[in-house]
């Protein structure tokens, strides 16, 4: 079971299954919203939780890391990449928005956090720009 020890446990709709396949990932979203409520009515509505919600004072954990999470979307016929290893993070904000200091601050302490319990390599997975 891995429950981050520093988070929030705040169950919302539950997880979508075990996992299939690949290796340990994160993915970071945006909630495309403003706070931390209006994410988690979101993901009540469509059954869309994430592992975590991250926002300026807390990080949430939703799902623990060794199940699946709801928040991607699985197009018919294609990989089902809820349940390939891929830990989900929302942070709370808009894309197009730069983040508080706190926020990138917790979102970085969980990296660190995800990266040292499943192992996950400290590299972009499609390398690093300008190299060949």
């Amino acid at each position: 079971m891995a429950a981050c020890p520093f988070a929030v446990q705040k169950p919302i709709t539950g997880a979508s299954s075990s996992y299939i396949g690949g290796p340990f990932k994160i993915v970071h979203h945006t909630t495309e919203g403003g706070t931390v409520q209006a994410a988690f009515d979101a993901f009540a509505a469509h059954r869309s939780d994430p592992h975590f919600t991250v926002d300026a004072t807390t990080i949430y954990q939703h799902i623990d890391t060794d199940l699946g999470a709801r928040a991607l979307r699985n197009a018919p016929g294609g990989v089902e990449t809820n349940r390939d290893r891929a830990i989900q993070i929302e942070v709370v904000g808009f894309a197009h928005r730069p983040k508080t200091k706190p926020t990138l601050r917790n979102v970085g302490r969980l990296g660190r956090w995800l990266e040292e319990t499943h192992s996950i390599p400290h590299v972009w997975p499609n390398g690093q720009a300008g190299r060949q």
